[in-house]
């Protein structure tokens, strides 16, 4: 038997751990029950687990070494990062007059100013490049994925508190309303719980009920992760092995709660019909028809903060000053195919990153427009010359025709492609270009490029574990 406590509910639980604070958000509940294993901090046994407490202090511990090991990196390759950059200035410096030097009298302004921005992204395009090897995180990458690795571990174990961390009292029962009055509070000084609720019963499930109150076969518990926003609470009866949940205040069958709680991570999906267009520009040439055959789906936004947390369970890569409808951030192309394979597990559903001309093919959405739904990039994009360098809540610009917000600007967004610097040879049927891999394309640009950067066309690629603010992705989804 699986029922539902209904908490009308003010909750307020937080756990506070080394002057930072994990939060057990309103609304929601966690597990509770003490694990009784002993503290472990080899990065060589992900397997086993510590308190909630010792796992807290061991992944502070783990944070630091992590910053000791980029730290020496970032002393050490200091000078060549010094000499690159002084490098490449004197190369933009030096383009003007070496672009001007080369103009031809029948050049139009137009083309030559295309010319040059074109001279210009490719030196970019190898100057972050030639940074990006010398990033203390990708140095560093090699020693500190255990390191990383045992904090995800430790962050996504769910951990228990049990009856003797918690005080629940049982209030009278309601012949109207058919429910019991609930109030618990967490004993523990390490986990703070306070909630008031209620549990539906008959009135014949509230006799056998209260008699195994009162023989002590009825408890609480709560489970939860170091960062959570979805912690469950159950009171559990001993006698028949029945149980209570909560579940965002309401009481729901299982099928009704799975339903909503898949709403906080199932992305809301546009269908795109099948066609072609050409795709490509002066700037990516050449360009090219590509046809699909079928339609596809796309994610109506960016993943969003909320999405991630709700699927990863953590915030660890999200910029949380500007909060939870706002595009994720600071995540990889691998971070994306960690969310994606977990999305799946949980919905049984078959998302992915959409391939480049999926997602060139949903930007234009129909149009010859210079950006993403106008050929105004204001109307339509968060970018460096209006986002006050700072990303904004998805769908707060103008959707374009297909009514895709976004696709300009906000968060720069990952794709399937491995990067190949021009069209030649790439798939005329949508599908996303394969490759070795080490370089993977990303589109749209972000609340800090310049507007050149957020046009339909404009194309960058960066390596696979490259996190950096701004990158972030959207979903696709094959249909049948």
């Amino acid at each position: 038997m699986q029922q539902q406590i209904k908490f009308g509910l003010r909750t307020l639980a937080f756990l506070a751990a080394f002057g930072a604070h994990f939060s057990i958000f309103a609304g929601e509940a966690s597990t509770i029950s003490v694990s009784t294993e002993g503290p472990n901090s080899s990065t060589q046994q992900p397997i086993n687990f510590p308190s909630m407490e010792s796992a807290i202090a061991e992944i502070k511990q783990l944070n630091e070494r992590i910053s000791h090991i980029e730290s020496g990196y970032e002393k050490e390759f200091a000078q060549a990062r010094k000499l690159v950059a002084q490098e490449y200035t004197a190369k933009f410096e030096a383009l003007a007059d070496e672009i001007s030097a080369l103009r031809d009298d029948s050049e139009s302004l137009a083309d030559f100013d295309l010319r040059r921005e074109k001279k210009r992204a490719e030196i970019n395009f190898q100057r972050k490049a030639d940074l990006l090897r010398l990033s203390p995180a990708v140095l560093a990458a090699a020693e500190t994925a255990p390191l990383h690795a045992r904090i995800d571990t430790l962050e996504q174990h769910e951990y228990v508190f049990g009856p003797e961390s918690v005080e629940v009292e049982l209030g009278e029962y309601d012949t109207k309303q058919q429910q019991y009055s609930v109030f618990a509070q967490s004993k523990n000084p390490f986990f703070r719980l306070r909630l008031k609720g209620s549990i539906p019963l008959t009135p014949a499930e509230a006799e056998t009920f209260l008699k195994h109150w009162k023989a002590g076969l009825v408890h609480a518990e709560v489970k939860t992760k170091i960062i959570s926003e979805t912690p469950d609470l159950a009171f559990v009866n001993q006698a028949d092995n029945s149980y209570f949940t909560f579940s965002d205040g309401a009481f729901m069958t299982a099928a009704a709660r799975q339903e909503l709680m898949e709403r906080k991570y199932r992305p809301v999906m546009i269908t795109l019909p099948a066609g072609n267009f050409d795709m490509g520009s002066k700037e990516n040439m050449p360009v090219h028809r590509v046809t699909f055959k079928h339609s596809f789906a796309i994610s109506k936004t960016e993943v969003t903060q909320e999405q991630w947390r709700a699927v990863m369970g953590n915030t660890s890569v999200l910029s949380d000053s500007c909060g939870k409808n706002c595009p994720v951030e600071k995540v990889s192309w691998n971070d994306a195919q960690i969310f994606i394979q977990k999305l799946n597990a949980k919905t049984g559903r078959t998302y992915r990153l959409p391939s480049e001309a999926e997602w060139e093919y949903a930007c234009r959405a129909g149009k010859k427009q210079e950006f993403c739904g106008s050929d105004n990039a204001d109307s339509v994009a968060w970018y460096g010359e209006n986002s006050g360098s700072t990303v904004h809540p998805v769908a707060t610009k103008q959707a374009n025709a297909f009514g895709l917000h976004d696709m300009s600007g906000n968060a720069l967004e990952w794709v399937e492609d491995s990067y190949h610097h021009d069209y030649r040879g790439a798939p005329t049927n949508g599908d996303a270009w394969q490759g070795d891999g080490s370089m993977r394309v990303v589109r749209g640009g972000s609340r800090s490029d310049g507007v050149l950067s957020v046009r339909a066309t404009t194309r960058d690629s960066f390596e696979p574990e490259y996190r950096f603010v701004g990158f972030g992705f959207r979903l696709a989804m094959t249909l049948p």
